[in-house]
């Protein structure tokens, strides 16, 4: 049986009219869900990433270096999310406490993202963003990407992260763009 969808681009007028079958219709319905699901992983992930960056500060007091102690911070919360990630791929983790999958281990660049599209922001209202103690968003990312060679191991999947995190940064870029446009025109 085919159900038949019609969606129209109200900005320029255009009408397409398709059809999906009874499988398709059930998977779109459940595009909430997943949706949530994936962002309960992110969310877990995220935290205790944070959580992780939080923990080297309590364990080491001494380390009050600004800039370069949020990086050794970053790079042993990293460390450590990456180290969940793995015993639970090796189910070393019981199953009602796995929270960690490989296709979020991009999670912390993708954090970094939301807090540079936030500076974006703020730039484009005027309040001008200067970073003396932390390092900025960019290059909190670099950091992060700088631990892969070291501190990924080989037989993590990383394929699916990698598409996930292109597409969030597709859609950082298109959101940076609709920032300035919008901010342009006295909208927001």
């Amino acid at each position: 049986m085919k159900n038949f969808y019609v969606l129209e681009d109200l900005q320029n007028g255009k009408r397409e009219i398709g059809t999906h079958n009874e499988t398709q219709l059930y998977e779109m319905s459940l595009l909430p869900e997943n949706l949530m699901h994936t962002a309960m992983d992110n969310y877990w992930t995220i935290w205790t990433f944070l959580i992780g960056h939080e923990l080297y500060h309590a364990i080491h007091p001494e380390d009050r270096n600004g800039k370069d102690t949020e990086l050794r911070a970053d790079q042993y919360a990293y460390r450590l999310l990456i180290n969940l990630i793995m015993q639970q791929k090796k189910n070393e983790v019981p199953e009602e406490l796995q929270v960690f999958w490989e296709d979020q281990y991009l999670s912390p660049i993708i954090l970094f993202e939301m807090f540079r599209l936030f500076d974006v922001y703020s730039e484009l209202k005027g309040k001008k963003i200067v970073y003396q103690d932390h390092p900025t968003p960019k290059e909190r990312q670099d950091n992060i990407f700088s631990m892969f060679k070291d501190d990924i191991p080989e037989e993590m999947n990383t394929e699916e992260g990698n598409k996930v995190l292109n597409l969030i940064l597709n859609s950082s870029e298109y959101a940076e763009d609709w920032l300035r446009y919008k901010i342009s025109k006295g909208k927001l």
